[in-house]
């Protein structure tokens, strides 16, 4: 009845009231607690005003996880909120696929500004700003029912979150154990995939349950409120990572230099880096497969060679991508941590080797993948149930199988990237690099199976939706093939680098041991 709904809706606003207001108390203990906690002295970071800072744990569990988080949660609660949103504001599939898209687009154009600025600027104003305009940005989303808000409201939000990826790639890099560089980065996209997670999970039911979609994005907006609080009363010193800081006691020599390097001379030197240039093109490789895959999954199997119920799809994706992701991203780093390293160059190698190998079981598993697809198109055996088809399962491994090691290499090729230029243009090598993986990765992922199908669908009018969808999943498993290729020549890029220096070195050694 409307009475029950009624309660139930002023209940659950409520709880939700209580909630934050509780998250914010708690947010405020922990920031009183930081101010007292003092980092030991091995752990502390080096400031120029000689004071101690949080510990470097502390931040990263707060700015590097939790943040990323919240800022995640619209990734996850916008898609699960779209129906509503199109009943509602009745709009077109080009508005609502704009307004899906708007937040990769800031990122993808503010993320090389933000490597700029934070090569001179203070880190903490700019994160306490872009938390404040995304909290704001994510309010104008829940309370203003009109698309021509909506769209430059998500534009700036991802125009927030690109500093965030930016940051927080260098900030972990550099204050990071250097035996656990890798896992820190790692568990840095799991919180990103959590905060998705978490934001599908509340606008689900919130919309599921006929409340309005308002309530899940003015939880996220109160939630980044705790990260504007948080950045508040962190000293400035914990969070900074522009030139000026480590580099100033080291002497003003080549570090202020390099800080007053232009824009198109630093991106002269990064992209002339052989090794930062293989690596740049591996990583919009990992995230176009991924992307392509996860933008596919579901008319692949519904409406593609295997005509399977939504449920069992959405289940089978929700499973697969969950292990593979999670498998990935925890497993993949130890084996880097321990066997590898981003330190020096040797280790660098090391690394590469470890990727060489994971890209390599990913190639494997896609030519296998697109082996069972064409075998499937191209077959005229049915079976009374798809789900006794043994091809289907097989697809399925195979497919957690390639999600588990490109996830694996994701994290690596981006710490390896940026390490690979000199430490004050390394806020700008992530911008570059969170550039490139967007708008090559992320965005072509879903868009060029999408051309394909439509060249197809042009160039054979007679051929069936099924088949199409078979061709546009094997153009996006060809890719592990060319992702290995690019590996590979990245390690021996990096091993030729490597007998280089140890030429030159012997060469030095013979002239002072004449």
């Amino acid at each position: 009845s409307l009475t029950c709904r009624a309660h139930l809706q002023s209940s659950l606003e409520e709880l939700i009231h209580r909630s934050v207001f509780e998250l914010i108390c708690k947010a405020s203990a922990c920031a009183t607690l930081l101010h007292s906690v003092r980092a030991q002295p091995e752990g502390k970071m080096v400031v120029a005003t000689g004071e101690k800072s949080h510990s470097p744990f502390c931040i990263y569990f707060v700015f590097c996880i939790c943040s990323q988080i919240f800022l995640s949660y619209s990734g996850g609660g916008l898609p699960a909120s779209l129906d509503t949103i199109q009943k509602r504001l009745v709009l077109s599939d080009t508005e609502i696929g704009l307004l899906v898209a708007m937040d990769k687009i800031g990122q993808t154009v503010a993320a090389p500004f933000w490597g700029r600025a934070l090569q001179g600027t203070p880190t903490k104003p700019l994160l306490l700003g872009a938390y404040l305009l995304a909290a704001s940005s994510i309010m104008v989303l829940a309370l203003v029912p009109n698309i021509y808000f909506m769209l430059p409201a998500m534009l700036c939000y991802g125009i927030c979150e690109s500093l965030q990826v930016v940051w927080g790639t260098v900030w972990i890099l550099s204050n990071a154990p250097s035996e656990m560089r890798a896992q820190w980065m790692s568990f840095g996209a799991i919180g990103a995939g959590a905060g998705t997670w978490i934001g599908a999970c509340v606008a689900g039911y919130v919309t599921a349950n006929h409340f309005s979609y308002s309530i899940a994005f003015v939880v996220q907006a109160c939630l980044l409120g705790v990260s504007c609080l948080s950045a508040a009363v962190t000293p400035s010193e914990s969070l900074d990572i522009s030139v000026g800081t480590q580099d100033a006691l080291d002497g003003p020599g080549d570090a202020s230099a390099q800080a007053q390097l232009s824009t198109k001379a630093q991106l002269s030197t990064m992209l002339g880096t052989p090794l930062y240039r293989w690596t740049l093109l591996c990583i919009p490789q990992v995230y176009f497969v991924q992307s392509g895959l996860q933008s596919l999954w579901v008319r692949l199997f519904c409406e593609g060679p295997w005509a399977l119920s939504k449920n069992t799809v959405v289940t089978s994706c929700l499973i697969a991508l969950g292990i593979g992701g999670t498998s990935g991203a925890v497993f993949g780093p130890i084996l880097v941590d321990k066997y590898g390293g981003f330190g020096d160059d040797e280790g660098k190698y090391r690394s590469l080797r470890i990727m060489r190998h994971f890209t390599s079981l990913s190639a494997c598993a896609g030519i296998v993948a697109i082996l069972v697809i064409s075998l499937k198109m191209f077959s005229v055996y049915r079976l009374e149930s798809e789900l006794q088809d043994p091809r289907l399962w097989l697809v399925w491994t195979v497919f957690v199988g390639i999600t588990i090691c490109l996830t694996a290499t994701a994290t690596t090729f981006t710490s390896i990237a940026v390490e690979s230029v000199p430490r004050e243009m390394q806020t700008l090598a992530s911008g570059v690099a969170v550039c490139v993986g967007n708008l090559l990765g992320y965005a072509g992922g879903p868009f060029w199976p999408g051309a394909l199908m439509d060249l197809i669908r042009v160039a054979q009018p007679n051929l069936e939706l099924a088949s199409r969808l078979g061709w546009a999943a094997n153009y996006v498993c060809l890719f592990t093939v060319t992702l290995l290729a690019t590996a590979h020549f990245t390690a021996r890029t990096a091993m030729a680098k490597l007998n280089v220096e140890s030429q030159d070195c012997q060469s030095l050694l013979a002239v002072s041991n004449p």
